[in-house]
């Protein structure tokens, strides 16, 4: 796949989750919220698309070193939380994790899998 081809589907991919806003909703977490079915999708069920990387994972310094990235004032993110993109090709979005209001989200990677076991 081209890397012209490859970029456009990226940029497609992304903006099909921006346009999700019923995910993004401050404030609003109740039980059978947009939110809450949000987050059960995404995040918690098996085969989650977003999802932390496993501990065995974490505790191995050449994947650990993998996941680290700098954010734009040098500072080091170790970025373990991803998405995972599966169409038409494969891709991995690593980003800053806790996701807190009062500091930015950084997206530290969009591209293919930067580990394989």
């Amino acid at each position: 796949m081209t890397e012209t081809c490859y970029a456009a589907t990226i940029r497609q991919a992304v903006m099909r989750v921006h346009f999700r806003r019923a995910c993004t909703k401050p404030g609003l977490y109740l039980a059978n919220s947009p939110s809450a079915r949000c987050v059960t999708s995404y995040f918690r069920r098996d085969k989650a698309l977003f999802s932390d990387s496993s501990d065995s994972e974490k505790n191995d310094a050449g994947f650990r070193n993998a996941m680290t990235f700098k954010d734009p004032d040098g500072q080091e993110l170790i970025c373990f939380w991803h998405g995972k993109v599966r169409r038409p090709i494969q891709f991995r979005i690593h980003f800053s994790y806790p996701i807190q209001s009062h500091t930015p989200l950084y997206i530290a990677y969009i591209g293919p899998k930067l580990t394989k076991k």
